[in-house]
């Protein structure tokens, strides 16, 4: 399916359902935000402006944002394909389980990163997010390791949050 600019630019949503299990591949040239919500499947997003929202997703997940923020929450991590989750000009926030097993590549070269995860070598704040330095290169395994996660943003913080 392919849906292509059906409203003017400060229309209202355009919302499309479709069964969980589909894989879902969306791409935004416009400075509209990008919402996906409930898949256990394959899901693929490039977005040139506006904020990308996935929330309650398993992955596989390759996610490319220029100008924008990214949030993702995961119901589950699948652990059937790497994921990558990349930010030119803006911040990633991610939510996962806190016994997602996951092999987790965090780059950062103009940000910091926050972590409600013990990553050795990031510092704890006072609001119990642990705080890496700028700039910010790691690979860590969560649980033993699984599944590879590239997480990287140019421009931006990023947060990864314990659900």
């Amino acid at each position: 399916m392919n849906i292509e600019s059906l409203q003017p630019r400060f229309a209202d949503p355009l919302i499309i359902y479709l069964p969980t299990t589909m894989k879902v591949s969306a791409e935004n040239r416009y400075h509209t935000d990008i919402r996906i919500s409930g898949f256990s499947s394959e899901i693929e997003v490039k977005a040139d402006h506006g904020d990308v929202i996935i929330e309650n997703v398993n992955g596989p997940l390759i996610l490319d944002c220029g100008h924008g923020n990214t949030y993702v929450t995961f119901a589950e991590v699948s652990q059937s394909s790497p994921m990558s989750i990349i930010n030119s000009h803006g911040m990633i926030d991610v939510t996962i389980a806190a016994a997602t097993k996951a092999s987790i590549e965090l780059d950062v070269p103009r940000g910091a990163l926050y972590s409600e995860f013990d990553l050795p070598g990031v510092e704890t704040d006072q609001k119990s997010f642990r705080k890496g330095q700028e700039p910010e290169s790691l690979t860590k395994k969560l649980n033993g390791g699984g599944v590879p996660i590239m997480i990287f943003s140019s421009w931006g913080d990023v947060y990864l949050r314990k659900k």
